[in-house]
Order: C-alpha cells, then structure tokens, then sequence
C-alpha cells in the first residue's frame, strides 16, 4: 500500500544511499521509493503514491538489479471490516474454534452462539507450514488451503460449504496477511 515501509534485503547495496535508489513500477517511468534507513545489507523504503504492481529493483552505480514481484493493494485490509465477514460468512469461525477445533488450527474462541475472533490463535494454533505468515501469503497455510491446487480433501471450506471462495475473496485474505496481518 502507498506510504507503507518495505523491507529490500540483499548484499552489495553499499553502506549509504548516495545516488542509489530504490524503484518501483509506475505509469510513465519507474517511481523512485523515499529512502527511510540504507546498508549495505538492507534498505528499508516507502512505497511511493504511483506505485503499481510489478518489479522493485535497487539502482547502485548505476547498475539495475533483477526486479521482485511487489503487488499494491488498493486500500488497507482490515482483520475486523474485510477479512472476519467471509470467516463468518464460510463458517470458519465455527469449525476453527475453540470449541470446535477443525484440525488444530484456531481462528475463535467463546462459547457456542458467542465465538469471538482470538488473534493469537491466529499465530500460534496449527502445524508447520504456519497457518500465517505475515507479509508472506503464498507460504501462509490459511491461503493454500483455499486455493483449488489445496487438494482433495484440503480445501478450505471442506464440503464446499457454503460454496468456496472466490478469487476476489481469496484476494482479500491474501492481501490482509501481505500487508502484515495486523491486528485492526
């Protein structure tokens, strides 16, 4: 998302910025990023206002580096607002819950008729891969498991109950856990 810090880590970039930069893709050219901290091993940035989905690469000496796939969400997910509604809406509250435990990963905890969302369960309920990785949706279990590449008998929500997700809805949980899932 625009103005959000992202994180370049690599080797070689030099111990300060000088006339380095870090780029993104932009409508006309590529949009140079605001520089917040520069080494030689890491470079933290700003996503610029024009960014669009696509490569980021760090210019030093003039030299280009290959890019990295970087994708711009329109607005900031929230946990509350965009993400609970679908959990809500395929049950997996329900199934994912402290007193229904799909498998050994929570999303809920309460009592039946009062499930709330339980943040840390999130974080610290499954098995490996982690269920969420933040900033890292195509590792993240939770993701997998919705996509039709899950597998017979994997596929979030099981029994096609209510139906499964959309890729837009998909989207929508991936984006929220790129963008560091948090807690809002």
């Amino acid at each position: 998302m625009p103005q959000d810090t992202v994180r370049v880590v690599g080797n070689s970039f030099g111990a300060s910025q000088g006339e380095s930069a870090v780029l993104f893709s932009s409508t006309v050219r590529d949009a140079e990023a605001t520089i917040v901290s520069w080494s030689s091993g890491e470079i933290r940035a700003l996503v610029p206002d024009t960014a669009l989905d696509g490569p980021v690469r760090v210019r030093v000496d003039g030299v280009v580096t290959n890019g990295i796939s970087f994708s711009v969400a329109d607005s900031l997910i929230s946990l509350v607002q965009d993400v609970e509604p679908l959990w809500l809406t395929f049950q997996c509250m329900a199934c994912h819950s402290s007193i229904n435990p799909g498998g050994t990963f929570r999303i809920a905890s309460g009592n039946i008729g009062s499930l709330v969302l339980d943040y840390q369960a999130i974080f610290t309920t499954g098995t490996n891969p982690p269920n969420v990785v933040a900033r890292q949706s195509s590792t993240s279990k939770m993701v997998q498991r919705l996509l039709p590449t899950a597998g017979p008998g994997l596929r979030m929500p099981q029994d096609q109950f209510p139906r499964y997700l959309n890729d837009a809805e998909i989207q929508v949980i991936a984006d929220w856990i790129d963008q560091g899932a948090r807690n809002n």
